[in-house]
């Protein structure tokens, strides 16, 4: 027995670079007002992950299909569908709210990704991106930015 085919969704957004999956399917649920659970359903998601050291499954034919944009594309946007999987040791372990000015353009709500370690702040903008590691306890771990500017 075959499934349902998957169908498109009527207000697609492009993923920004470096973007988590959980991210993305978010922002995708509240353009199209469902439930994230649904889409998660639709593309055949394993159930959510803390950090890139669990692995997190999805048919990416579904989310091709649903999203309307090609694989390759998706796949060099979301870090958690290449295949070969990238040097995750080369990236923070915890994904990090993305500098809002930066992502602007991109509906949908506020976006997660993963940054190399040596990046906790938007130069271009002058915001404090954060951090979660355990041991930086200099500045308040929070999941919204700061300015920095008068610093």
């Amino acid at each position: 027995m075959t499934s349902a085919p998957t169908r498109r969704l009527p207000i697609p957004t492009p993923p920004t670079t470096w973007e988590i999956v959980n991210s993305y399917l978010e922002r995708l649920a509240a353009l199209n007002h469902t439930a994230v659970r649904d889409l998660e359903a639709a593309v055949d998601a394993s159930p959510d992950k803390n950090s890139y050291r669990q692995t997190r499954t999805l048919n990416l034919d579904k989310l091709t299909a649903l999203t309307g944009y090609p694989a390759h594309q998706l796949q060099r946007a979301l870090p958690e569908l290449r295949r070969p999987a990238p040097r995750w040791w080369l990236l923070q372990a915890f994904p990090r709210p993305a500098c809002p000015p930066c992502v602007r353009r991109h509906r949908g709500g506020s976006i997660r990704r993963y940054y190399p370690h040596h990046v906790t702040a938007c130069v271009r903008h002058n915001l404090w991106l954060g951090t979660r590691a355990p041991a930086a306890t200099a500045w308040p771990v929070t999941d919204s930015t700061i300015n920095i500017k008068r610093l």
